[in-house]
């Protein structure tokens, strides 16, 4: 029982240490100083576009993307979960 109650405190503990350096250190990097969000990479503002598309659209799922392989356009890697999440 009390290493259970030990395992459970460690994990606690590398838990919160995790959150910690991926949300309070990069903090600064991702939020500016008049708390408008930054984009950092490509992927987020693909996110961001599927997304707004999911919010203007729904219950519709995107099934061609004309940003993707433009002019022609093309299937979404991914299924609309994470953006949905977003929205």
């Amino acid at each position: 029982m009390r290493s259970r109650i030990v395992l459970l405190i460690a994990v606690a503990l590398i838990l919160g240490l995790s959150a910690f350096i991926r949300i309070v250190l990069p903090y600064n990097q991702v939020i500016d100083k008049s708390g408008e969000v930054r984009l950092t990479t490509v992927d987020a503002y693909a996110h961001i576009h599927m997304a707004d598309w999911e919010y203007e659209h729904f219950p519709e799922t995107m099934k061609t993307d004309t940003f993707l392989n433009y002019p022609d356009g093309s299937n979404p890697p991914a299924r609309p979960l994470w953006s949905w999440t977003i929205a």
